[in-house]
């Protein structure tokens, strides 16, 4: 199991290209853990501008990209660069 996370987690993708997961997180400062699919090894870990937890997460078509959903009362959207 992937063990990294420290509140519930409340959405996950997965980018069948790599073999990346990626998890999110309720909270006050969520966070978005990446980690592979074979060894459950965190590969990467998104934070900030994250608000309140991660309600929806999606990796971009060709795995460059994921944006995030927040729960805040705004909906925030925000994109970040995926690394891996």
């Amino acid at each position: 199991f992937f063990n990294k996370h420290n509140d519930d987690i409340i959405s996950m993708d997965f980018d069948k290209n790599k073999g990346i997961f990626a998890t999110g997180e309720l909270g006050p400062k969520p966070v978005i853990y990446l980690w592979n699919a074979s060894d459950m090894e965190e590969v990467g870990c998104l934070k900030g501008g994250i608000i309140k937890g991660v309600e929806v997460l999606r990796f971009s078509p060709d795995g460059t990209k994921i944006v995030a959903i927040c729960i805040d009362d705004n909906h925030m959207v925000v994109v970040f660069d995926v690394l891996t």
